[in-house]
């Protein structure tokens, strides 16, 4: 049924207490029993209405009152479990932090204690340090001065070594200019020779070549007169 007006909670008894009273006015013969009648009939529909709306709505939330309790159990069931799965994890790290407590200890002290040997080796080093440049300092400026006196007796003969060797260099050089003339007056003088005997070869082979062509002329000769006796005496032998 559609309720057509607002809705206003009203207690059961009143609505009776009303109902009494427009049956006294009937019966009162009041004309206000007329429009009473009409104003409680008009609602009286929706007042049960109402009560059965109140009921369902009562009903309806019971239910998902139940619905969510049995959700909210669920829930805290699977959350129970959780947390004792979270219990479990927390009680494992909470002994391996102990575990990692005694180790981190146990490191420190052997920090400690390597630290402290770091510091006497540090001071053993220092010390060592100190003989050594000390040590060094002696050693550097002995070396020093052994190297100053070998230094200029060294610089001492090479100046004598370097003189010598000037001198022998002069020497050098002047017997290099001399021999390198003597050559030079040699290679002239062979050149020169040279071509002496180079003309004299040409001479000799220019007489050479007129004595042959000499003797070439006169074996020809002696040749045709001897061609010229064998054909007198061919003749001959032929009469």
């Amino acid at each position: 049924m559609e309720i057509k007006h607002k809705v206003k909670c009203i207690p059961e008894e009143m609505f009776g207490r009303l109902k009494e009273f427009s049956e006294k006015l009937w019966e009162e013969k009041n004309s206000a029993a007329v429009e009473l009648s009409s104003i409680m009939q008009e609602f009286e529909e929706e007042s049960l209405s109402v009560e059965e709306f109140l009921t369902g709505k009562e009903e309806a939330a019971a239910g998902k009152l139940a619905f969510a309790e049995k959700q909210y159990a669920e829930k805290m069931k699977v959350l129970e479990a959780k947390m004792g799965e979270v219990k479990k994890e927390n009680d494992a790290l909470s002994a391996r932090l102990a575990g990692l407590k005694e180790e981190r200890e146990a490191l420190a002290a052997e920090i400690e204690t390597k630290n402290e040997e770091n510091a006497r080796l540090s001071a053993q080093v220092a010390e060592e340090k100190s003989r050594l440049v000390s040590e060094f300092s002696v050693k550097t400026g002995e070396l020093y001065e052994n190297l100053k006196g070998k230094e200029e007796g060294m610089l001492k003969k090479w100046e004598e070594k370097n003189g010598q060797l000037d001198g022998k260099l002069s020497s050098l050089e002047r017997e290099y200019k001399e021999r390198g003339e003597a050559l030079r007056l040699k290679e002239k003088s062979l050149e020169e020779e040279f071509k002496y005997k180079k003309k004299e070869l040409i001479k000799t082979f220019d007489r050479v070549r007129v004595e042959l062509e000499l003797k070439e002329r006169e074996l020809l000769k002696k040749q045709e007169k001897l061609a010229e006796g064998e054909k007198t005496a061919d003749k001959g032998t032929e009469k």
